[in-house]
């Protein structure tokens, strides 16, 4: 947690033990934060990473892409032994479907919270962190009509082909450029996503890139 006024003004520090308390958690003063090298208050419990003081911090120092072979179980399975602690450590706690904030109410009020949010912001063209040079605007190829599209469509049997879609409109489909050059037409590279998927996909392109590639493969034994 870093240290700053917000904070400071709820916390107490007593001579006795020697400990800083918030409300009824007790807290350590940690020198440096390997993110971002300032000094921080980090909760003494056994979940805590102190090497750093917030979660932006230990993103941008630890790679956060632990999908397919990142992952240290890929591959492997848990056991039977692994399996009952990890059920026994969730006990209790809102996870899933019971957690509060998955409620369809809970995510309305989050999610107009947040249009109020960035309505305030200028996160348009280049202070948009996904910003590309403009790259959106550039010409697509002359197959690109909707004939063509849709004969895309048809292979991949009108769906979208993100096996971890979550959209809620999942039938509006269109046709998405696995490498984003737009002018490369060729049927080995589109693939059919919703338009929620497509959008994300503007995110992370390394990632999306090589799924959509293996999942082509895979399905339709493209080379």
């Amino acid at each position: 947690m870093k240290i700053c006024w917000d904070n400071l003004e709820r916390l107490r520090y007593s001579k006795n033990t020697n400990r800083w308390y918030l409300g009824n958690s007790i807290l350590e003063y940690m020198d440096s934060c390997e993110g971002c090298n300032e000094s921080f208050l980090a909760y003494i419990r056994k979940d805590v990473d102190k090497r750093f003081c917030s979660v932006g911090c230990k993103n941008k120092t630890i790679p956060v892409d632990v999908s397919g072979k990142n992952n240290p179980m890929y591959g492997k399975r848990h056991t039977e032994d692994s399996k009952r602690k990890i059920s026994a450590n969730r006990k209790g706690k809102c996870t899933g479907n019971d957690n509060p904030s998955k409620r369809k109410e809970v995510r309305k009020k989050i999610s107009e919270s947040l249009k109020i949010y960035n309505s305030d912001k200028n996160w348009y063209g280049e202070n948009n962190y996904n910003w590309k040079g403009g790259i959106s605007f550039e010409p697509y190829c002359i197959n690109w009509v909707k004939l063509f599209k849709d004969e895309i469509k048809e292979r991949d049997n009108f769906e979208c082909q993100n096996p971890y879609c979550e959209s809620n409109n999942p039938d509006d489909l269109t046709a998405h450029h696995i490498d984003y050059n737009k002018k490369n037409c060729d049927t080995n590279n589109l693939i059919t996503l919703c338009r929620c998927c497509n959008s994300k996909a503007n995110a992370k392109r390394k990632y999306h890139k090589e799924l959509y590639i293996k999942i082509l493969n895979e399905k339709h034994t493209c080379k």
